[in-house]
């Protein structure tokens, strides 16, 4: 991939949504007190169809948060075959999904998410960054566009969005959304800037650009 810093950025820019990834995911979920105590607490839950379900997801959650990217998508699909209706176990798979550079899987999760719930920011947003990994740019452009629409202050947006013009050859709206993300969030911007200075640098001009502190 070209932006090697997109699965960085997006875990700092996409606010509520970070997780936090462990390497050696495996032995680590298995001893991990935390995940016990999750299998614990759902157990006596898990009874109906609703519960299990909602049981299932949770468990996803917490296998995706160790790095366990596999098991957590086959915890989100019970939880999907379980409650087909629920658009945020379709999205939690395909960020598990897209975790595993599955990237039309994701897209194909997303959009079942967004039929169900067409308000739903984060999934034109994760869309969007997939298609931007595929090198699509347009549809990229239209997601992020479709995410500021529902949420005009989304810097992520409008920084991939931005990356997505630049792309294109549309140098000025690179730079309009660039400029645009700067002001709503300087400091997440300077941490971006400095993953991607291919991408900054003929935007602003200048010398390399400093590690952010």
């Amino acid at each position: 991939m070209r932006y090697k810093f997109i699965s960085f950025i997006t875990a700092i820019l996409t606010v509520g949504n970070v997780l936090i990834i462990l390497p050696n995911a495996d032995a680590q979920v298995r001893n991990q007190p935390v995940f016990k105590a999750s299998l614990e607490d759902h157990q006596d839950h898990a009874t109906t169809q609703a519960n299990a379900a909602d049981y299932h997801h949770h468990q996803g959650i917490v296998l995706q948060s160790y790095g366990s990217f596999q098991k957590a998508i086959d915890h989100f699909s019970k939880a999907v075959a379980l409650a087909p209706d629920q658009a945020a176990y379709l999205f939690s798979r395909g960020l598990a999904r897209a975790d595993l550079g599955n990237w039309r899987m994701a897209i194909q999760d997303y959009t079942l998410a967004l039929s169900l719930e067409p308000t739903l920011k984060a999934a034109y947003y994760n869309r969007g960054l997939a298609w931007f990994a595929l090198q699509e740019q347009t549809l990229a452009v239209q997601d992020f566009t479709a995410a500021l629409k529902l949420e005009p202050s989304f810097v992520a947006a409008y920084y991939h969005r931005g990356l997505a013009y630049y792309d294109q050859g549309q140098e000025h709206l690179a730079r309009q959304d660039y400029e645009q993300s700067r002001q709503l969030s300087p400091t997440l911007t300077l941490i971006a800037d400095y993953y991607d200075q291919g991408f900054v640098r003929p935007l602003v001009g200048g010398d390399e650009l400093a590690e952010p502190n």
